[in-house]
């Protein structure tokens, strides 16, 4: 045990065979031995060793202890469960193997028995922390980001500088979109823990969500200063430099990010956008589809493939992925004009007044189915063109100002052909021609 406690493995190994030589049931001797080959990384010798201890003594404890710990090592949960299924009938109140029985279930998709387990738990340790944060975190795993929320703040009650349970309470405030008091949050458990990687991505990602995308940059770079290796603080990173019109950074970022993160459908999407910005259509649709392999019913991303269509000049596509958009989203905003324009392009009559006629009724309910530009080709009302407008513009409220009212003057302008140039718009507002 005293070569084990300072790290002389090797010595500890050799000590653990001299012992089993004369005494080859020795249990304690067995169970040492598996710490042993476990600390080594020979995890499949560790069980072994865990399993002739069983052998000599059925209800040995720290056999069964050793032995689920090394299975979870070795990412084998549901043998690793019932090795602790057995502690705990011995020691009901090992409160560190109830909780991580509890995750193992979790991780295995038994959400009912997780959280079961964590209800007879919390029901027996109701004063401890860790109980409630365990629970917390299992409640969040799950989107049941209220009972977290109930959860975390159990668990700070009963201890106020628990830094994790602050985190805790953080993440479950931002997830219900209470950013403003998610940041505050999460700026307590860094006050505790000031070096606490999650945090300080958490912290970003508050700060991103209330568009101070500069703010939230400094963050990630923080949290990726103390973890370089934090996948989810790269893609957030790449996001706010996409916010930010940083579009060759950000596509470095998410570089980063799949490196740890591989098969992340928001690093996919993050690049998709990006290449769109830099003008790169093939490599932002090959991006999205590699998204969409994953998650084939993401409508804002199958609109944002048929936008690449038009630009590449492939209209067909572009009307089947607005139509596969629509399928899974009727209401997404502006896809209804978007889809609507291509089909004009494409000179497709069939349905066209019934279908302007759906875009115009959607427009006077407030729900934003196309952009200005493209409504000016499906109706000729000056109010219904308005309602438009406000409609995009309260979607998108840091949009500048192009005209605040102010006569424009050029030099090659002149009084005459500014009324000339009104004619056109005028013509254009009826009818056919418009639509054309």
């Amino acid at each position: 045990m005293s070569a084990l406690q300072a790290g002389k493995l090797g010595d500890a190994e050799r000590l653990c065979k001299a012992v089993l030589r004369g005494a080859p049931k020795h249990v304690e001797a067995l169970n040492l031995l598996g710490v042993v080959l476990g600390r080594l990384g020979r995890n499949a010798e560790a069980v072994a060793s865990f399993e002739r201890a069983l052998a000599a003594a059925p209800d040995s404890v720290d056999a069964w202890y050793g032995r689920g710990m090394t299975l979870v090592a070795m990412n084998r949960p549901q043998q690793a469960i019932k090795s602790f299924d057995r502690v705990i009938a011995a020691e009901p109140h090992f409160s560190q193997v109830q909780l991580l029985r509890a995750k193992l279930l979790m991780e295995l998709g038994r959400h009912d028995a997780a959280l079961d387990a964590l209800d007879r738990f919390v029901a027996e340790f109701a004063n401890l922390a860790e109980a409630w944060f365990g629970r917390s975190n299992l409640l969040y795993s799950v989107a049941r980001y209220d009972e977290a929320l109930s959860d975390a703040e159990r668990a700070i009650a009963l201890k106020p500088g628990f830094a994790e349970a602050w985190l805790a309470r953080a993440n479950a405030l931002d997830e219900l979109k209470r950013h403003d008091e998610a940041l505050a949050a999460y700026d307590k458990a860094l006050g505790l823990y000031p070096n606490f990687p999650a945090a300080w991505h958490g912290r970003g990602n508050a700060l991103s969500a209330l568009k101070r995308q500069d703010e939230a940059l400094v963050a990630y770079d923080k949290a990726l200063t103390l973890a370089p290796a934090l996948g989810e603080a790269w893609l957030g990173r790449g996001l706010v430099l996409n916010a930010l019109d940083r579009y060759p950074e950000a596509l470095s970022a998410f570089d980063r990010a799949e490196a740890s993160l591989p098969g992340q459908v928001e690093v996919w999407l993050g690049r998709g956008r990006a290449f769109y910005e830099l003008e790169r259509y093939d490599e932002a649709l090959a991006a999205y589809k590699k998204g969409l392999t994953v998650k084939p019913h993401l409508a804002e991303t199958l609109a944002d493939c048929g936008k690449i269509y038009v630009r590449l000049g492939q209209l067909d596509k572009a009307l089947i992925a607005y139509d596969r958009a629509l399928a899974v989203k009727p209401d997404l905003k502006c896809a209804k004009g978007d889809r609507l324009h291509v089909k004009l392009q494409l000179s497709d009559w069939n349905n066209l007044d019934a279908e302007i006629s759906d875009v115009v009724a959607c427009v006077r309910a407030q729900k934003t189915p196309t952009a200005p530009f493209e409504f000016l080709a499906m109706s000729s009302s000056p109010e219904d063109q308005l309602i438009c407008t406000k409609q995009c513009l309260a979607d998108q409220p840091s949009l500048p100002a192009l005209w605040r009212g102010e006569k424009y003057t050029h030099d090659r302008i002149h009084s005459a052909n500014r009324q000339r140039l009104l004619l056109p718009s005028e013509f254009f507002q009826s009818g056919e021609l418009g639509k054309l």
